[in-house]
């Protein structure tokens, strides 16, 4: 109707017709919009404009948090479009935590786009808000560009399609589709085009009529699109996702995964303190803001579980006397507010108001050297993210205050979560740590959880590590009688290590098949590791180093000499 107007003050004098719109060939014809946009927006660059801010404050409804959550569940995984915004994309970075689609809105792309992708994949038949190159007149709609038909062939050929909140007016897309069931060989689950209740058979564009005539076409009548996918989604038995039902949780989660550290900071190796250069600063204070905030969120939410713990455990007489006591109060709405506390706090069985980000607590507590919060809080956040993440830093705060009595606990915690392969390299560090205390079964007890992650080079670290407990548990070499087999894997571990071009597994391998004397000489082997390793192994404190020879000792000395002599500040 804007258009028609502008259009009528454009071409309108006083001597003629006041709508000469209306004598238009195109006029209330499926092509009005087409001609109009680029009657008064003769540019790519103005059109793209118009569009732009058209949809700048458009929002995903209801419909597409439903629509995320099946694509996430992979009951489908590709949208074509013909609509130029982004919510489809916005939607899934919103309403999901893993999905990560590709956007596909250039016909040179299309090419790279795998129909066996499990990636969820949106196609703009129609090109995209942010480039100029949107199709909108009507010689940009007579045909869909070869690249995207030909993509568009190669999934009707295997899939069906529904179409949604599509009118079918552009010839591009409904010639394209036209032609694909006049073969009868596409469209095998056939074509479901929605449309809303009430609507007038007639009232169809003439191209969506055309395709009616064809044995696997369907109408199908819909109240509307947030109202077919909420019935779609409760159809399949779908739950909602976290960031939906419980989106503070899911927000925990996000500023775990956002934040985390990969292990905590610990400076006290270092004979001199870090100088952070300006940038370094600005983000150290920031990220400390950001966790004072949730310190403080942490700390409430525990004086209210603690209080709510208390209080449930309190009897009715108790809890009726301390209401007496604050009727005292002189303010009335103190009193009444002070006995509705009370309630809520009985009444929550302990739940905190709202979740806390545990990891990211714990990593605070370490770096405020409160090695007991710390530990606590690595517990709990095992618990909240059935992730064996924070198990290094329970770990370290354990090291660094001398005291394991809560390392039972941690351990029945670990426990019941599934080890999986992002767990493996927290773990093992912490493994190495206590192994570096003398803390032999403590250490033992976190490898068991590792073995049962598949994967070679898992295997790898876990048999190095539990050789390296073996030996020194003994106390030295003579009282360490392994089997044969258990020698014989120990150098086939060591070969494999280097046949893969792990130095670190060689190194390990090759420093305890030397103190078993399980092989004659293995200098060359050490030798043959990259350098950088070696410098990193001979600055660290690694409970390996008990078991190096002063031979292989000395040589690794040399060459982390010849590499600090050739240092070049630049």
């Amino acid at each position: 109707m804007d258009w028609r107007n502008t259009y009528n003050n454009m071409y309108s004098y006083e001597d003629q017709d006041k709508e000469p719109i209306k004598k238009q060939y195109w006029y209330d014809k499926p092509q009005e919009y087409s001609i109009l946009f680029e009657t008064l927006y003769d540019q790519p660059s103005q059109r793209r404009e118009f569009v732009e801010s058209c949809i700048v404050d458009a929002k995903p409804s209801w419909g597409y948090i439903y629509l995320v959550n099946l694509l996430k569940k992979k009951n489908f995984n590709t949208i074509f479009t013909t609509n130029f915004d982004d919510l489809v994309n916005e939607a899934c970075y919103t309403f999901s935590d893993s999905l990560r689609p590709i956007v596909c809105a250039h016909d040179s792309s299309i090419n790279s786009v795998r129909l066996t992708s499990e990636r969820p994949k949106i196609i703009k038949l129609h090109g995209d808000f942010l480039f100029d190159n949107i199709k909108n007149t009507v010689r940009e709609l007579e045909s869909l560009e070869s690249n995207m038909r030909e993509k568009f062939k190669q999934y009707a050929t295997e899939f069906g399609m529904i179409v949604l909140g599509y009118a079918g007016n552009d010839r591009s897309v409904m010639d394209t589709l036209n032609t694909l069931l006049f073969t009868g060989e596409h469209f095998p689950h056939g074509v479901y085009w929605c449309v809303r209740k009430n609507t007038n058979f007639d009232s169809l564009s003439e191209q969506l009529k055309a395709l009616t005539r064809f044995p696997n076409f369907h109408l199908v009548e819909i109240d509307g699109f947030d109202e077919f996918f909420a019935e779609v989604h409760e159809a399949l038995e779908c739950e909602l996702q976290q960031e939906v039902a419980d989106p503070y949780t899911a927000l925990v989660k996000k500023l775990n995964h956002t934040f985390k550290k990969n292990e905590p900071t610990d400076d006290s190796d270092d004979s001199t303190p870090k100088k952070l250069n300006r940038g370094q600063e600005i983000i150290r204070h920031n990220y400390g803001e950001l966790m004072s905030q949730i310190d403080d969120i942490g700390h409430a939410t525990n004086i209210r579980k603690k209080l709510s713990d208390t209080i449930t455990a309190l009897d009715d007489s108790i809890l009726g006397k301390l209401n007496e006591a604050f009727s005292q109060l002189e303010d009335d709405s103190l009193q009444d507010s002070m006995k509705e506390f009370v309630r809520l706090l009985k009444e929550s069985n302990g739940r905190p108001l709202m979740p806390i980000p545990n990891l990211l607590l714990a990593q605070k507590k370490y770096d405020d050297e409160q090695y007991e919060d710390a530990i606590s809080y690595s517990i709990e956040a095992i618990k909240e993210n059935k992730s064996l993440v924070s198990v290094y830093i329970a770990v370290s705060a354990m090291t660094k205050s001398k005291n394991y009595e809560s390392f039972p606990t941690l351990l029945s915690t670990a426990n019941q979560c599934t080890c999986n392969p992002r767990d493996f390299s927290p773990v093992l560090s912490s493994v190495v740590d206590l192994i570096t205390e003398e803390m032999y079964d403590e250490a033992s007890s976190l490898l068991d959880m590792l073995q049962t992650i598949d994967g070679s080079d898992f295997k790898r670290y876990t048999i190095l590590n539990r050789a390296l407990i073996d030996i020194l548990s003994k106390g030295d070499s003579e009282q360490f009688q392994a089997k044969q087999t258990y020698k014989d894997r120990l150098i086939f571990e060591l070969q494999q290590a280097v046949e893969d071009g792990d130095d670190w597994a060689t190194l390990g391998f090759a420093i305890i098949c030397d103190h078993l004397n399980l092989v004659e000489d293995i200098s060359y082997i050490v030798e043959s590791c990259d350098k950088d390793t070696l410098v990193r192994f001979s600055k660290s404190n690694m409970p390996m180093k008990a078991l190096l020879s002063d031979d292989l000792g000395a040589i690794i000395a040399n060459i982390v000499s010849s590499v600090d002599n050739n240092e070049v500040e630049l």
